[in-house]
């Protein structure tokens, strides 16, 4: 018996012995584009026809990667910066007076999203994985640009910050990519879609109930581990 747990000791020694052999942590710098959309629960005007087009930028940050031994699973917090918003247009004619708006939405956030990547195991030179997982925002700046025309009559305007936006966003990130090696420097290439989960329209709900604003983003991006 104390033979037995002996060797016990000694094969779960070993197994630590090897966790922290082979649990790395990675650092890592990625950046790339974003294309993001305002998702509005607005009831259709009477005469108007609503547009709703995407708003490009640039999105980048810094990542940390924490690689699970024994299994192809590592967990991934990411630091980025991520411009969102929307372009709107509105267009029509109600009661017989022409009417057209572009309403341009413009949100700096910093966002954290926390990653569970899954490795894929292929017999090919790149390592292609998924990942899911929370992600946090929050708004560092905005503005938004509104170009108005009823009839003969023209504004345009900007009001920054964008008055409506609140500062906080909770939302979910998903996507996948691929993992590769040029020379001795490791690159990663991922595309990625954010779900926001919260109202980001902070009007008062008395006055304005049933309207509800949501980020919906999608964000390709190239990095390098350092």
């Amino acid at each position: 018996m104390e033979k037995m747990k002996l060797v016990l000791t000694a094969l779960a020694g070993c197994v630590l012995c090897n966790y922290s052999a082979e649990a790395q942590i990675t650092l890592g710098v990625k950046g790339g584009y974003s294309s993001a959309v305002l998702e509005e629960d607005l009831a259709d005007l009477p005469g108007i026809t609503r547009e709703e087009n995407p708003r490009m930028g640039i999105t980048g940050g810094i990542f940390m990667n924490f690689t699970l031994p024994l299994i192809p699973v590592s967990i991934q917090p990411e630091l980025l910066y991520v411009r969102k918003g929307s372009i709107v247009k509105a267009s029509g004619s109600p009661g017989g007076i022409y009417q057209n708006t572009e309403v341009t939405t413009t949100l700096h956030y910093l966002e954290l999203p926390v990653l569970a990547k899954f490795n894929i195991p292929v017999p090919a030179p790149v390592t292609p994985y998924i990942f899911a997982g929370p992600a946090y925002s929050y708004l560092i700046a905005s503005n938004e640009h509104i170009d108005n025309t009823v009839g003969t009559l023209h504004e345009n305007f900007t009001s920054d910050p964008a008055p409506r936006i609140g500062k906080n966003d909770f939302g979910i990130t998903f996507g996948g990519g691929v993992d590769f090696t040029i020379l001795v420097t490791k690159v990663t290439v991922d595309a990625r879609y954010t779900f926001g989960m919260m109202n980001i329209n902070k009007k008062d709900k008395d006055t304005d109930p049933e309207r509800t604003v949501k980020n919906r983003t999608w964000m390709v991006m190239v990095g390098i581990a350092l």
